[in-house]
């Protein structure tokens, strides 16, 4: 199987700008292919918005960031292309003219996932060469965030290429649903899609307005659908006998005329009352920080981290997929070469300022940059190979002890690189001394903290220190050796006194 490395994207809008920036975090190249003017500026724009989410979405250390570049042609991006992602406008006849062009001259071992949110993949497999690696990978917007990826095939698409696609999305994360056949709307789609047809009736009727729809989601079943789903729930409204006692108690409902499954025609005066009551909506609302498009997609982002955040700690749902994910991350990053020199200050953890650090005087708080060096901290450890499969035997090192001094200010989007230094140690503790700069530009520009940290070596079963295990322990003696004729640092041993 062809190792993708570089994603080749067909579109860059909202949908395929967030794919790109999906990739890009998870250390592909992308090429993007797009002839709107400002298909560049809008890509970095949710790119940008991207880093926020993911340095918020997991504490794991991500890959070094791919590249990015914008092509002119189907044909240049077909190149360089290990997979492509095509997230054109809907229009049957574009998509199947875009596979048909594209498929001349990229190669057959070369993946392609369309994003379409109802075209059938046999449509636009019609007239391209080698249309078993064809198929449908319809994401969720924010797609840079979102866990859930339907894949659909197509009637030519082979089971090998759907293995290999399923196979591909994990390692960004996703969560792939594999469709059996064929559907129109696929699956999530028409679910929604019931939803809000209901709505629109109820608006029409003044039944409900868009507000009271919105509340009675996301207030109640919304919450619940993020960790179990519809049948789940009514499961265990059936008490201890289940959903056989759910659907007898419930099931005649079902015959009753509640629900109206037929669309209403969407007449100007229905779409007219449905945009009023949405500004509506929008103008009374207190939830939003600010009515800025990009501040609000920032705020949802953090919404949606924080539920799967949450549900991380439950291990169920997309918490459950984001720890494996998590996991997956870890091994990474403890795999991956690094041509660190152990005799230097180990430059491992850089970061931007996140909102959520920024207190009232708007820079960054105490607690953020604890959180910081506690991370830097784990990079040493991980450099010398406290990995995940080291702390499940059950021994890692902890932080018994930490002194930071506040030297300079940090604000919201500023990156910074830290820059760590083992003052001493032995087979047990770990003395270590951090520097915080800020970056100006690629270069280290003025240290704006600094803190010490001291970490035993403990035995998580009787939460006693004692010696670490091969190959940490050898490890880490070359690096305190390696280390020992480095200057002390001014601040060392610093203290309130």
């Amino acid at each position: 199987m062809r190792q993708v490395k570089t994603l080749g994207l067909i579109g860059g809008g909202v949908i395929g700008g967030a794919w790109g920036a999906r990739a890009i975090i998870h250390g592909l190249d992308v090429v993007l292919f797009d002839p709107a003017p400002n298909a560049e500026k809008s890509f970095m724009a949710i790119l940008n918005n991207a880093r926020f989410a993911w340095q918020q979405m997991t504490m794991s250390p991500l890959p070094k960031e791919g590249s990015f570049k914008l092509v002119s042609s189907l044909q240049e991006l077909a190149k360089v292309a290990d997979w492509v992602q095509e997230s054109a406008p809907e229009n049957p006849e574009l998509k199947t003219k875009i596979m048909a062009e594209l498929t001349e001259s990229l190669p057959a071992d070369v993946g392609i996932g369309s994003s379409t949110s109802g075209i059938l993949p046999s449509i636009f497999q019609a007239k391209a060469k080698h249309p078993e690696r064809i198929f449908v990978a319809h994401p969720f917007n924010p797609v840079y965030l979102l866990p859930l990826l339907e894949i659909c095939p197509g009637g030519k698409t082979s089971k090998e290429w759907l293995q290999r696609a399923k196979e591909f999305y994990e390692t960004l994360g996703f969560q792939p649903l594999m469709m059996d056949r064929e559907v129109e709307g696929f699956i999530a789609d028409r679910l929604m899609e019931t939803l809000w047809r209901e709505a629109l009736h109820m608006i029409e009727n003044n039944e409900a307005t868009a507000e009271q729809l919105d509340d009675a989601v996301r207030f109640g079943c919304g919450i619940r659908w993020a960790f179990m789903g519809t049948f789940m729930t009514y499961r265990l409204a059936g008490g201890e006998m289940g959903m056989h006692h759910f659907m007898k108690q419930f099931g005649p409902a079902l015959e009753w005329n509640w629900t109206r499954l037929k669309a209403p025609p969407l007449t100007d005066e229905l779409l007219n009352k449905i945009v009023a009551q949405s500004d509506g909506q929008m103008e009374n609302s207190t939830d939003w920080k600010s009515k800025n498009l990009r501040d609000m997609e920032r705020q949802r982002d953090e919404a949606i981290i924080g539920i799967m955040q949450s549900l991380r700690t439950l291990d169920m749902a997309a918490g459950k997929t984001l720890k494996k994910h998590e996991d997956r991350l870890y091994a990474l990053a403890h795999r991956q070469e690094t041509k660190i020199d152990d005799s230097k200050p180990l430059p491992l953890f850089a970061n931007m300022v996140l909102p959520k650090w920024v207190d009232y005087n708007e820079h960054m708080t105490e607690f953020a940059y604890l959180e910081n060096f506690g991370n830097a901290t784990d990079a040493v450890l991980r450099h010398i190979g406290m990995d995940a499969a080291y702390i499940a035997s059950g021994f890692s090192f902890f932080t018994v002890e930490s002194h930071i001094c506040h030297i300079g200010q940090m604000r919201v989007g500023e990156r910074f690189q830290i820059v760590s230094q083992v003052l001493g140690g032995g087979d047990k503790k770990l003395r270590l001394f951090h520097h915080m700069y800020k970056m100006d530009g690629d270069k280290l520009g003025a240290v704006v903290a600094t803190a010490e940290h001291f970490c035993l070596h403990v035995d998580h079963k009787t939460e006693k220190s004692c010696a670490a295990h091969e190959p940490v322990l050898s490890k880490l003696q070359k690096l305190i050796a390696a280390q020992s004729n480095l200057a002390m640092p001014e601040r060392a041993g610093r203290k309130i006194g």
